[in-house]
């Protein structure tokens, strides 16, 4: 490559590689975490606990809870009460 084609690459590289970094890192925490338990046991500890696709089953399963959590936040549609 000549030296005034590469110049400009070699500007961006850093800037690239910061936001590749702040918009990766964030992405692989969250499906790192969706696959542990955490609750004050392992807050404390610093350790997780292992659970797999545990958390996934429990959202798709159709528990009540998760239900009215992921619904609630979403455009599930909700039996209308009646009068």
């Amino acid at each position: 490559m000549r030296r005034t084609t590469r110049r400009p690459w070699l500007l961006l590289a850093a800037p690239l590689l910061v936001i590749a970094a702040l918009l990766l890192y964030p992405i692989y925490r969250v499906i790192y975490l969706s696959f542990h338990a955490y609750g004050l046991k392992e807050i404390i500890s610093g350790v997780p606990r292992w659970v797999g696709l545990e958390n996934y089953r429990q959202v798709f399963s159709g528990s009540p809870a998760c239900r009215r959590t992921t619904c609630g936040a979403s455009s599930c549609p909700t039996p209308l009460s009646s009068r």
